[in-house]
């Protein structure tokens, strides 16, 4: 134990050296910078020994034109404001404001995660995932599946669920673009497969799955009980970026009922083998793997060219500038209290 605890006090330290290198040359997170400075250092971070050459040559030339590209359009105008961990108008509750290396809320055992493991981000599919556990579903929810359908007629919006084809024959009838995954087909496809089947929960099997079908397809994925009210593509490229949403209420946190990324996203990746992680640290499969874990993981990730929406804008209908109201969500909590049980 103590040898564990002083190789890991010898690796925060470490890695603090490196946090205030690299924001003493302000390059952390823009590769504007970085690329002026790609010898000394590696994507915010000082030289690391345990990069491969090769690797880093390869991660260098492919990712720096994606970055920069993931960058130039949060600034580009629109409705919908875009920030990142760089500008962020908030503390995330639990990670002051420019230390963004705490591992607090669960976002994976190493002190950092290795840059080699990191990159930049890519455009995203133009799916929209929903996920539904049980034998048949509530009016109140396929209707809001429905009007993301029609609200949005050049993506795919696909729905991962145990219903059988009766009960969603209507749904798929009344809007073109709306596709189905029936969900255990893919248990064996998936990395936390048997996580998603071993919990009982609708909500716990859906905090393990939302990233796994954003990881194996990407798009955006978002809770049933979100309400339309504009087009993604509204936003001009907003929405072709992968985004995270942050909580500007009490939370602070970032909410996982709403986000998007690339199919295979490194980021996407990294949050699922913090999942494991805690499952292997002894986490109960049906305790919280949601939200705290998804910020921890974010946060710890460090990447900025990942842009972060307001949840005024995303999850509450809350937002002073009506053109920027994206959708917003109910938090019904149809899980709590053994609801749920209703809908098997």
């Amino acid at each position: 134990m103590i040898q564990w605890l002083c190789a890991l006090f010898l690796l925060e330290a470490s890695a603090a050296k490196v946090r205030g290198n690299a924001s003493a040359a302000n390059v952390r997170g823009n590769p504007y910078l970085e690329i002026q400075s790609v010898d000394k250092h590696h994507h915010g971070y000082a030289a690391d020994a345990n990069i491969h050459p090769q690797g880093w040559d390869s991660y260098k030339l492919a990712g720096y034109s994606q970055c920069a590209e993931a960058l130039r359009q949060q600034s580009l105008p629109s409705a919908l404001q875009a920030y990142n961990l760089d500008n962020l108008p908030i503390n995330i509750g639990g990670y002051p404001k420019g230390t963004y290396t705490s591992t607090d809320q669960g976002g994976g055992l190493s002190v950092r995660v290795p840059d080699f493991e990191k990159s930049c981000p890519r455009k995203i599919q133009k799916k929209l995932h929903f996920i539904w556990f049980g034998s048949w579903m509530p009016d109140k929810y396929s209707s809001k599946i429905l009007t993301a359908a029609r609200k949005n007629q050049a993506w795919t919006v696909v729905l991962w669920t145990t219903m059988k084809e009766p009960a969603y024959r209507q749904l798929k009838a009344r809007a073109r673009n709306i596709q189905i995954r029936y969900t255990p087909q893919f248990y064996g496809k998936f990395l936390n497969g048997r996580q998603i089947q071993a919990a009982e929960n609708p909500s716990a099997k859906t905090d393990w799955m939302r990233l796994e079908v954003v990881y194996k397809e990407g798009g955006i994925y978002l809770d049933t009980d979100t309400n339309s009210v504009a087009p993604f593509d509204k936003y001009g490229t907003r929405f072709q970026w992968p985004f995270v949403v942050f909580d500007n209420g009490a939370y602070r946190n970032l909410c996982s009922c709403a986000f998007g990324a690339e199919a295979g996203s490194k980021f996407v990746h990294y949050a699922l083998k913090s999942m494991q992680e805690r499952k292997a640290a002894g986490w109960p499969v049906d305790k919280e793997y949601g939200c705290g874990l998804f910020t921890g993981a974010f946060v710890h990730y460090d990447q900025s060219a990942i842009q972060m929406f307001s949840s005024d804008n995303m999850l509450h209908p809350v937002s002073r500038n009506k053109a920027a109201q994206v959708m917003f969500q109910d938090f019904g909590g149809s899980w709590l209290g053994g609801k749920w049980k209703q809908y098997q």
